[in-house]
This record gives structure tokens, C-alpha cells and sequence, in this order.
């Protein structure tokens, strides 16, 4: 890609800055929700481990502390759930003067690393349903998506750019 700095995204966080890196995170069931300002240059990305903390397809604000930006010591672990993670990164997102209107979208991951009967128990499909469905509720265009499967993926994604690289794991 570059010589950017390489910033390593944990499970369960968010990057939010106007620094231009490249966040590197692997992927299973998880999924990693990119928002882009091609305006500004910047992106948020999040690394989420499920929909929501109440199972239902709600929005952050009724499952996550309110506001679910506050900091606050329980943030870094709401940051695991897709609902409160994009919510998260919106709000930080519009406090640097960008609307939801020039943002694009970019979803990793959501693969089923476990064999199961019915999408309702793949808690990749779950994932990526809430990635998808948060999004549009929003207005947000997904322009790229590498979702669902049965491998792990391995992201690296340039901040300033959104360019980025996918490496299928065995």
C-alpha cells in the first residue's frame, strides 16, 4: 500500500482521527464497518463482534448508554456491538463537520467460522444484516463489501484513501 503508520484494530474498537494510517484487523464472524469522507480524507472504522446488545435490530439508543457516544468506562466494551459502534462513529463523524451525505461505506467480514442449520444462528449473517440495515437507515451507499463465507480475513485499509487490501485466511 504505503509507508503509512500501521494502527492494529482490536475487537470491540472503534478508530476515529484525522490521521492518515493503515488499520489492519482480522475477521471472522466480526465485522468492520468503514465510514469514508472522500471530502475530508478521514475514515472511521469500527471492528464489532455482534449486532446489538439486546438481540433486536434496534438503534443504539435504545440498547447502548445515552448518549452511546458519552465516554464513560463501560464505552470500549459497548464499541463490540455493530449498533453502538456505528452510531459511535457517526456521531464523532458529524462533530467534524460531515454529514451523513458525502460518506461511503465499506463492510468487512461476517463470516460463519462454525457450521450451522439456519442463518439465525450465524452470528457472521447476523452482523452484516445490521451493518447492511443501520446503514441505509441512515443513508449511507455501501460502495465495496467482502462479506459472509466461511474464512477468516485479514483487512488492511488506508484511511485517507480507502484503498485497501483482503487476505482470505485457510
Amino acid at each position: 500500500m504505503t509507508n503509512l503508520t500501521k494502527v492494529y484494530l482490536k475487537s470491540g474498537e472503534v478508530y476515529v482521527n484525522s490521521a492518515s494510517v493503515i488499520v489492519w484487523t482480522v475477521l471472522g464472524s466480526c465485522v468492520a464497518v468503514a465510514l469514508h469522507s472522500p471530502r475530508k480524507g478521514l475514515t472511521a472504522i469500527s471492528h464489532a463482534q455482534l449486532p446489538s446488545p439486546s438481540h433486536k435490530k434496534d438503534a443504539c439508543s435504545h440498547s447502548c448508554p445515552k448518549p452511546c457516544f458519552q465516554q464513560h468506562e463501560d464505552i470500549v466494551s459497548e464499541m463490540r456491538f455493530l449498533s453502538c459502534s456505528t452510531k459511535y462513529m457517526l456521531d464523532e463523524l458529524h462533530k467534524m463537520g460531515i454529514e451523513n451525505s458525502e460518506l461511503k461505506a465499506y463492510i468487512f467480514g461476517g463470516s460463519s467460522m462454525f457450521q450451522v442449520e439456519k442463518d439465525y444462528f450465524s452470528v457472521g449473517k447476523r452482523n452484516v444484516d445490521m451493518a447492511l440495515t443501520m446503514l441505509k437507515n441512515f443513508g449511507i451507499p455501501v460502495v465495496e463489501k467482502d462479506v459472509l463465507g466461511n474464512q477468516s480475513r485479514t483487512i488492511n485499509f488506508n484511511t485517507y484513501s480507502a484503498e485497501f487490501t483482503i487476505e482470505l485466511g485457510d
